[in-house]
């Protein structure tokens, strides 16, 4: 089954204005394109109909490129720091259609070409943020993109390559951006242009859901009244078999729980690990612990204050139910939290 794409105006058709002259800052593209902009203030480029390069630009081949689709398509730098291009760091980005769903795979698709006689170069990425970028200069966003193409993306001339992958996400982004997130040094280059960086267009670009598809789940983790000291259960947390490490499908009821710790900014919670009886009793302590912290550290990578999460293991030995069926040792094998100090009135 096909599902829509999240990304509006994919190809770059809608405009607020026709491009006709050379974007020399950001706001001169983001003015132009319907739902893109630039979110620092270097200048992606439009391409279209009756658009007039500067001669300076146009002999290095600027402007020589024909969408893949439709009539328009973007353009960035995305390599050449050192003695290179003028904003040697360009970014486009949107805001999706909906929210992405935390722990659903998705399939992300672009077609991108290259201007000849610049340098091949890795590192084009997609990075989806919960908050809108907006930064004052014109370098290098340093965030780490969920989707990267690490090689040097080797394009023919005058024609276009479909990129692809797949990722979890982690998070409800509501933004992509779209460009390299790496320096310079840590960026594989091919080819010997006449022009010392790199610069790719871009077209078509897709963001979609691929089975099996995760519905979502609004029942509040914290029914009122909110309690201190009580112990409250984070369903469908699920790590590997024999392993403390978070599955995709468990994202979805963390990102309930850290949406409740930026809510209230001055809970403090304690994070409870628990295994069911099977399997050495020492080795049961050691892995609720361990699955207990990987919680911990997913709410700390995304902005919870670690002096707020604290965590701790028990092993099998709080059992809620019958460790002698598999019904039972499964409801055992639990992860749970408790707000050990709140100023929230009761």
């Amino acid at each position: 089954m096909s599902y829509p794409n999240l990304i509006p105006n994919a190809s770059f058709e809608e405009l607020n204005s026709r491009p006709l002259e050379w974007f020399y800052t950001g706001t001169h593209f983001t003015q132009c394109s319907n739902s893109w902009c630039s979110p620092t203030s270097a200048s992606p480029d439009l391409y279209g109909p009756g658009l007039i390069v500067p001669r300076h630009w146009r002999e290095k081949g600027f402007g020589n490129v024909y969408a893949k689709d439709g009539s328009y398509c973007a353009g960035i730098t995305i390599y050449g720091c050192y003695n290179g291009k003028p904003h040697c760091r360009e970014y486009i980005q949107v805001l999706l259609n909906e929210p992405l769903v935390p722990g659903q795979i998705y399939e992300v698709t672009m077609w991108v070409g290259h201007l000849k006689g610049s340098l091949w170069a890795g590192n084009i990425g997609g990075y989806f943020s919960e908050e809108k970028i907006s930064d004052v200069g014109a370098s290098l966003l340093e965030e780490e993109p969920q989707v990267v193409w690490k090689d040097a993306v080797m394009v023919k001339d005058a024609s276009w390559l479909r990129l692809q992958k797949t990722f979890s996400a982690e998070v409800d982004a509501k933004y992509l951006t779209i460009g390299n997130f790496y320096p310079d040094d840590r960026t594989t280059t091919s080819g010997e242009g006449f022009l010392n960086y790199a610069y790719y267009y871009l077209d078509d670009i897709s963001v979609k859901k691929i089975d099996p598809i995760i519905k979502t789940d609004s029942t509040q983790l914290v029914p009122d009244p909110v309690e201190t000291n009580r112990l409250y259960a984070l369903n469908n947390i699920y790590f590997d078999y024999d392993e403390a490490t978070l599955l995709p499908t468990s994202y979805h009821e963390l990102n309930k729980l850290l949406k409740l710790m930026r809510e209230h900014a001055d809970w403090l919670i304690q994070i409870h690990g628990h295994t069911d009886i099977s399997g050495d009793p020492v080795y049961n302590q050691k892995l609720s612990v361990q699955r207990a912290r990987a919680v911990v550290n997913y709410l700390i990578k995304y902005g919870i204050e670690p002096r707020r999460v604290t965590y701790v293991g028990h092993g099998s030995q709080q059992p809620i139910a019958s460790n002698a069926v598999e019904s039972g040792r499964q409801l055992n094998r639990r992860v749970e939290f408790k707000i050990v100090l709140s100023d929230v009135e009761y």
